[in-house]
C-alpha cells in the first residue's frame, strides 16, 4: 500500500476543512489502518486532549468496531498525576511499562534538551570515537566532500558538547516506545501543526504510513487546536483537568525539549506553582537545575531559560507597573 503523500497546498486545504469533514476523513484513516493490520491494530492513549478525542473518534467510527480495538497507556513514571488519574478513569485502557526509569535513562544516555535533533547530534559527538562524526556534526562536511547544513549542530548549541553532563534524544525510545513494544501498530493522536518536523513527516507520508520501518498512523494530523476544542464541546467529552491549570501539552513532565521557545510561564515555571513536588524532583534528583544553570552561562540574557515561577510573576508585576505609569510629556 502506498503512502498518502501530499503537497503543502493540499495540507493547507485540509487544515481549512470544516470539522464535520475532518471527522469523516479521520474515520476513514482509522478504518483503513484497522483494515490493513487487523488484530495487530491498536490505539496509543496518553491521557492528553488530542488522545482523548482520538479515542472517542475510534470508538464511534461507523466503519469498525472501535470498542474491540486494544487501547494502551505507556506508564513511564513521568506523567503528571492528573494524567494518571484521568487515564485510570477511562474504561478499556491497558497499562504497559518500560524496563528503564527516567533517572536511569538520563544517567546512561543523557538529558533531553533543546530538541531531538540537537540532542541526538550533541550526544553523538560526546560519545564519538571517530573524527568523522565530530567533523560532520560540527561543520556539516561529510566524508565524501559534500556539505549538509542539516547534519550540523547549530552554532548556538555547540557549547553543549563540552557540558558537564551527557545529552541525548533516547528518552522517548527507552521509555515510551519501549513500553509500547509488542502492543501492535498503534493509532496515535499526533497533529502536524504541533511542530515543524511533524509537519515535514506528514507531508512526506500523510496520515497512514504502512510501508516504512516503523509504520505509524496519525488520523488527526490535519486537525487544529480549535478543532479539538470544538469536538470536545460538541460531544461533551471529559478531558484531563490539567489543561485548566494552564498547560498546553502534557507529555513527560521532566522533558526539556523546546522549553527555551515557550512563552512564559513555561512548563517548568508553571510546574513549580501547580506541582511543586514534581518540580523539586526535576531540579534536585534529576539534576535539571544544574543543566539549566550551565546552559544559561552560555546563552544570551534574553534567551536564558527560567525555571522559577517567581521570575514570571516578577516580570508580570513590572509590566503592570509600567502600564500604570503616566506617559512622559
Amino acid at each position: 500500500m502506498t503512502q498518502d503523500v501530499i503537497t503543502a497546498h493540499e495540507y493547507a486545504e485540509r487544515i481549512a476543512w470544516p470539522l464535520e469533514r475532518k471527522i469523516k476523513e479521520s474515520w476513514e484513516r482509522i478504518a483503513a489502518w484497522v483494515s490493513y493490520w487487523g488484530k495487530e491494530a491498536s490505539l496509543s492513549f496518553s491521557g492528553g486532549w488530542d488522545s482523548t478525542v482520538l479515542l472517542h473518534l475510534a470508538r464511534t467510527c461507523p466503519h469498525i468496531d472501535g470498542h474491540a480495538l486494544p487501547v494502551y497507556f505507556a506508564d513511564t513514571g513521568t506523567e503528571y498525576p492528573d494524567i494518571r488519574k484521568f487515564v485510570k478513569s477511562t474504561p478499556g485502557v491497558t497499562w504497559v511499562r518500560p524496563k528503564m526509569k527516567f533517572h536511569e535513562v538520563i544517567g546512561k544516555y543523557g538529558y533531553p534538551v533543546v530538541s531531538k535533533r540537537v540532542a541526538q547530534y550533541v550526544g553523538e559527538v560526546q560519545r564519538a570515537n571517530t573524527a568523522q562524526i565530530v567533523r560532520l556534526r560540527t561543520t556539516g562536511w561529510r566524508e565524501n566532500g559534500t556539505h549538509s547544513p542539516m547534519s550540523t549542530i547549530p552554532q548556538k548549541w555547540q557549547f553543549l558538547i563540552g557540558a558537564p553532563f551527557k545529552v541525548s534524544d533516547k528518552c522517548c525510545d527507552k521509555i515510551k516506545k519501549a513500553a509500547m513494544k509488542g502492543t501492535g501498530h498503534a493509532l496515535v493522536g499526533v497533529r502536524a501543526a504541533e511542530a515543524k518536523n511533524r509537519e515535514k513527516v506528514y507531508l512526506q507520508y500523510g496520515c497512514n504510513a504502512f510501508d516504512i520501518d516503523r509504520p505509524r498512523s496519525w488520523p488527526m494530523a490535519f486537525w487544529t487546536d480549535e478543532d479539538v476544542r470544538e469536538y470536545t464541546a460538541v460531544h461533551n467529552l471529559e478531558y484531563c483537568p490539567i489543561y485548566d491549570l494552564g498547560y498546553h501539552r502534557t507529555g513527560c513532565f521532566p522533558c526539556a525539549f523546546g522549553v527555551h521557545l515557550e512563552p512564559w510561564p513555561n512548563r517548568f515555571q508553571l510546574m513549580q506553582k501547580t506541582h511543586p513536588r514534581l518540580w523539586n524532583l526535576c531540579m534536585d534528583r534529576y539534576g535539571f537545575q544544574m543543566v539549566f544553570e550551565f546552559m544559561n552561562e552560555w546563552l544570551p540574557a534574553k534567551q536564558q531559560i527560567s525555571f522559577h515561577w517567581s521570575d514570571y510573576t516578577a516580570r508580570e508585576a513590572r509590566k503592570h507597573q509600567q502600564a500604570e505609569l503616566p506617559m512622559a510629556v
